[in-house]
């Protein structure tokens, strides 16, 4: 893939299944279930959301690594363009 790919900010509440996210570093993680609240959000000071990612390769293959992201609702992330269709 191109280190150059681009990419369109997203809040975390907009992500959508199928959003690749590309995070520094260059690591790229596919969005696997829409955006809910935290489960424990009692855990949290503020409300936050949730996410399963599963991790992918820089070809977009997946690793395999699957993993839940949190995030306040307005976190700006960096969605690789086209994002998927509804």
């Amino acid at each position: 893939m191109d280190s150059n790919a681009f990419t369109v900010p997203v809040t975390a509440t907009d992500l959508r299944v199928g959003d690749v996210i590309k995070w520094p570093g260059g690591r790229y993680y596919v969005v696997d279930t829409p955006p809910e609240s935290a489960a424990r959000s009692e855990e949290y000071s503020e409300p936050k959301i949730a996410v399963s990612v599963t991790e992918m390769n820089v070809d977009l293959s997946r690793v395999g690594n699957s993993a839940t992201q949190v995030h306040p609702p307005e976190a700006v992330l960096d969605v690789l363009t086209p994002r998927p269709a509804e």
